[in-house]
């Protein structure tokens, strides 16, 4: 079976368009030389030979780079492709803003998650492990690393070794409870919510009326759109006001409102957005 199954609502087709990454991470890296010792059996892990699900963690940011990566780097280990069926980076349609121009766009649910169901078996868990861009596996803490040394006639061994850190990390599977929570088992079904359809309909710059919350009533320009949620600037008494809002608590004003005197302002940066909502510092 292929790695990725090809489910609309929560698998990014990324093996599909080796492009998809954009971030100038198609380098050739430096593999690390081989021991003879699989890296599980090195670690202390137990093989698991279920089909359970685990997280293995990233850069955020890095998601689609890092499981196009695992997907280059998996088949290259025999064997290791029939222990994994699937590799899940759950994705969401979002109203965001890019300038002047509002669209809806994939953006990760779970930033530095990569989901993976598999069985934890020496060839998969090595195969997977040594992929540049994973970080580690989401698990219980063990206090102790084993290291690889040298017995008296030469010979790799293992030996356990307490740290003061956290030590090694065994891969936890997700309980049911949690598979459900990450919608890992979730069909095909819609893919826009109500609110990130609704962001994507207004344009930067567009006058809006607040009708519901605790800004009702009153008039803004909308200055960004990110992540489902708008923000509107609102003017009082000289200060002026970038607050977020649910798209679907506004709207926009008539011809005849604007005809009253609205002016529509110019175009904003998200820094300035950031400073005005308090997430940066003014400079």
């Amino acid at each position: 079976d292929d790695i990725i199954e090809e489910e609309d609502d929560i698998i990014e087709e990324a093996a599909a368009d080796s492009g998809a990454t954009g971030d100038g991470d198609d380098e050739e890296e430096e593999e690390e030389e081989d021991d003879g010792i699989p890296l599980i059996e090195s670690l202390g892990i137990k093989e698991v030979h279920e089909l359970k699900w685990y997280i293995i963690q990233c850069v955020a940011g890095k998601e689609m780079p890092t499981l196009q990566k695992i997907l280059k780097v998996v088949p290259k280990t025999p064997g290791a492709t029939k222990d994994i069926r699937k590799i899940v980076v759950p994705t969401r349609k979002s109203g965001t803003s890019v300038g002047k121009t509002v669209k809806l766009d994939d953006a990760v649910i779970y930033p530095a998650y990569i989901f993976m169901n598999m069985k934890l078996t020496n060839l998969a868990y090595d195969a997977v492990s040594r992929t540049p861009g994973v970080g580690s596996w989401v698990g219980d803490a063990k206090g102790y690393e084993m290291q690889r040394v040298k017995d008296r006639t030469g010979r790799l061994v293992l030996k356990r070794r307490k740290v003061f850190s956290r030590g090694l990390t065994v891969p936890r599977p997700l309980t049911d409870d949690e598979i459900q929570g990450f919608n890992l088992l979730k069909k095909k079904g819609k893919k826009v919510s109500e609110e990130d359809e609704a962001a994507s309909n207004f344009d930067i710059g567009t006058m809006v009326r607040v009708v519901k919350g605790n800004w009702k009533g009153d008039v803004g320009a909308v200055r960004l759109v990110r992540d489902g949620k708008i923000v509107v600037r609102f003017w009082s008494y000289g200060n002026q006001a970038d607050i977020y809002l649910d798209p679907r608590h506004v709207v926009e004003l008539t011809g005849a409102e604007l005809a009253a005197g609205y002016e529509t302002p110019v175009a904003t940066t998200q820094e300035e957005v950031d400073e005005a909502t308090g997430k940066k510092q003014r400079r």
